[in-house]
């Protein structure tokens, strides 16, 4: 792994306390044993791995796996299923210090991510990194890009969907919760975007967006550009094509775009979240609170 930026919410502490307590009182337990210079590994009285390897060691802490090695290949034994869940067959095995119970596999220069019997990254990647937000894990492949998704961010681990070869235009996220308000937005080799849900890596819109020159988060909101114009897309793929001027207000659940008709005049058009039209207002600029009411009415805030 080139990269790893610290999980810095509550639930990395959770997590690492959850980690503890299922795997703790197998490490206090687990013995090394050696003969004829070769080592094995016993878990209370099972003996997990026969005395026929080169070297037999904890991993990080001890507290989650140790690996053992035969001819310069290195497999691994889960203290919580007290088990082989992995063969000898890759070069390096690195348990993440702060994601207790992955780890990090390569094999032949390729890249994977393991816990425990679960594939979590195929071994296939040039590079893979996580960040702070922590729902998947961006992988990179002869110069493109992909996604998998951790699914639950918890114990235990499923099975992702992966989202592969694409370069990224941008990856954006809002603040929130571990479900995460947001998307990742992903650039074709022929120039057309695709916006795929972060969380459920649900293909959200595709290829149409090759019509836009751009999209953007302002908040929870994927805004579209075209020229000059603005439009949005709502969560759920519906699509309000970008005839506004200018975004004047967004809320959690609301969003204010503005029509000019001319220097002193234009129209107020109000959505909600999943894209319908809330109202309609005609606007003269010589009566600015008029548009500051209208726009409390919906919970909004002038943000121009």
């Amino acid at each position: 792994m080139r990269k790893f930026i610290s999980f810095r919410v509550l639930w990395s502490s959770v997590f690492a306390l959850l980690s503890v307590l299922s795997y703790g009182l197998y490490a206090q337990s687990v013995q090394v044993t050696q003969e004829n210079g070769l080592y094995g590994l016993k878990i209370g009285d099972k003996v997990v791995l026969q005395n026929k390897y080169h070297n037999v060691e904890a991993l990080n802490d001890g507290k989650n796996y140790y690996s053992f090695s035969l001819n310069k290949k290195v497999g691994l034994v889960s203290l919580s299923k007290q088990a082989t869940v992995a063969e000898p067959v890759y070069d390096e095995v690195v348990e993440f210090k702060d994601r207790p119970g992955y780890v990090s596999v390569i094999k032949s220069n390729k890249e994977g991510v393991l816990r425990d019997r679960d594939i979590v990254v195929p071994c296939a990647y040039d590079s893979i990194y996580y960040y702070d937000n922590f729902v998947g894990w961006d992988v990179y492949q002869n110069g493109k890009a992909g996604y998998y998704i951790d699914k639950v961010h918890n114990i235990p681990c499923v099975y992702p969907e992966a989202l592969e070869y694409y370069d990224w235009y941008s990856v954006k996220n809002a603040q929130g919760n571990l479900q995460m308000v947001g998307a990742i937005v992903a650039k074709n080799t022929n120039g057309s975007l695709d916006i795929y849900r972060d969380g459920d890596a649900k293909l959200v819109l595709k290829g149409n967006l090759a019509v836009f020159d751009a999209v953007s988060f302002q908040g929870s909101l994927l805004v579209l550009h075209k020229g000059k114009k603005v439009g949005f897309a709502t969560r759920e793929g519906k699509v309000i094509q970008p005839n506004y001027d200018h975004l004047v207000a967004r809320g959690s659940d609301a969003f204010a775009f503005l029509q000019q008709i001319n220097y002193t005049q234009g129209v107020l058009y109000v959505y909600n979240a999943a894209g319908k039209l809330l109202g309609k207002h005609n606007i003269d600029a010589s009566r600015p609170m008029s548009l500051r009411r209208i726009l409390s009415d919906y919970g909004l805030v002038m943000s121009l």
